[in-house]
């Protein structure tokens, strides 16, 4: 499933414009349910790699542990 925030995301990370990236990441994880864990955590370490690189590595650990937690309980830690 591609939703359309996190594809928006996507185009933004790759063209360096992080800030712009998070937003989108973020309005993929509010339209997402909350059940589907596969492309949250897959979003959230998107979003957690966006914060570590613009100087925000509290924000940034909080986002990527979110992500870890995900992938473990679907057991697919990467």
């Amino acid at each position: 499933m591609n939703t359309p925030g996190a594809n928006a995301g996507d185009q933004a990370r790759h063209s360096a414009a992080l800030e712009e990236a998070g937003r989108y990441y973020r309005a993929a994880l509010e339209i997402l349910p909350p059940e589907d864990h596969a492309q949250r955590a897959g979003i959230l370490r998107k979003l957690g790699e966006c914060y570590w690189v613009i100087g925000d590595p509290k924000t940034a650990q909080q986002m990527l542990e979110d992500s870890f937690n995900l992938f473990e309980k679907l057991g697919d830690i990467h």
